[in-house]
């Protein structure tokens, strides 16, 4: 079957025709045994025959309160189960697919593959760090998971010494190649999730948007921010939970994930082609990221808070508020 058939049978078919005017009972079987059996309650089924509004008010609020649930739910298993065979698979995984991206994928608006993101890119990483971009001059930075070494190469253009790690070689390569020019750039391949053989006396540890896809966050932010020295800065970028009152943000992560299991047997490239059909070669590299990705975890600031708290890190803050994403800076503590 052609990409362009699978694509219109698994995520753009025909809509389902409109349901009945005449509502019947949401779970009849139940509503048989209640009248048979006066002890079970109806407080287990959702009863017809109630005001439309009424039921619609009682479900947003048994939906808020199951949100609570999943929240916590997932923020206990995030800590508790960070190995297991399973998720070494999907690391495994998550590598090559990163690795393709960053070899195949060439074109991003915010990449060094676009010559007006060069223009901003020292603008970008001084708002995202909360900082004047004359603070990074001679500063020692930490860059991990540096992907094709868009934010070493605008670091480096500051003035400031930087070390850089990825475990992709496509990233890698390419990350080479840009800061080449730059005598105070170090650049190798490490995994986030390794020991790693730096000093503790980084200036800046910045890590954009990797931890959330490695299956075991706190992990890797704990590897990367104990390199901070006392009163450095750790920035990070993770997804953000749906904003509860953003109807967008839900249909966005719905979209991402039926498109992802209707894709997810596709070779790379048949995954680049389905999605550069849907979004346009422009912003193919963006969206291949998301969907491609098997881990991608999502937060809410208040987690990522208790998460660095309990890494010794305070004035916890967000920055880049016009973006849906967590851009979060803290500080580490000073040692007595």
């Amino acid at each position: 079957m052609g990409i362009a058939a699978l694509l219109r049978r698994s995520i753009g078919g025909p809509t389902a025709a409109a349901g009945p005017k005449n509502e019947g009972a949401l779970f009849p079987r139940l509503q048989k045994v209640a009248a048979k059996l006066p002890f079970l309650s109806s407080g287990m089924y959702e009863p017809s025959g109630r005001p439309s509004d009424e039921r619609v008010r009682h479900l947003e609020a048994k939906v808020e309160y199951l949100l609570d649930e999943l929240y916590r739910a997932k923020a206990m298993l995030r800590v508790a189960l960070p190995q297991n065979e399973y998720i070494s698979a999907m690391r495994a995984y998550q590598a090559k697919t990163f690795d393709f991206q960053w070899s195949e994928i060439v074109y991003h608006d915010q990449f060094l593959s676009n010559p007006a993101w060069t223009k901003i890119a020292a603008d970008d990483v001084a708002a995202r760090a909360d900082q004047p971009k004359e603070w990074f001059k001679g500063k020692k930075i930490l860059d991990a998971g540096c992907g094709p070494g868009r934010y070493t190469w605008a670091f480096a253009t500051l003035g400031a010494h930087v070390t850089a790690f990825d475990v992709s070689p496509g990233g890698l390569d390419y990350a080479r190649k840009a800061c080449a020019a730059f005598p105070n750039v170090t650049i190798e391949q490490r995994s986030i999730l390794d020991p790693l053989p730096y000093p503790a006396d980084y200036d800046l540890v910045w890590c954009y948007g990797v931890v959330h896809c490695t299956g075991d966050t706190l992990g890797a932010l704990a590897n990367i921010a104990r390199h901070a020295k006392p009163g450095g800065l750790l920035y990070f970028m993770v997804y953000t939970e749906p904003r509860r009152g953003n109807v967008f943000d839900y249909q966005y992560y719905h979209e991402i994930c039926s498109i992802r299991e209707a894709i997810r047997r596709l070779s790379f490239q048949d995954k680049r082609e389905v999605i550069e059909n849907i979004e346009g070669p422009s912003q193919t590299l963006a969206w291949f990221d998301a969907i491609s990705s098997e881990i991608n975890d999502l937060y809410t600031f208040e987690e990522l808070e208790m998460l660095l708290a309990y890494l010794g890190f305070t004035n916890v803050r967000r920055t880049m508020p016009d973006e849906t994403m967590h851009n979060v800076v803290a500080r580490r503590l000073q040692t007595s």
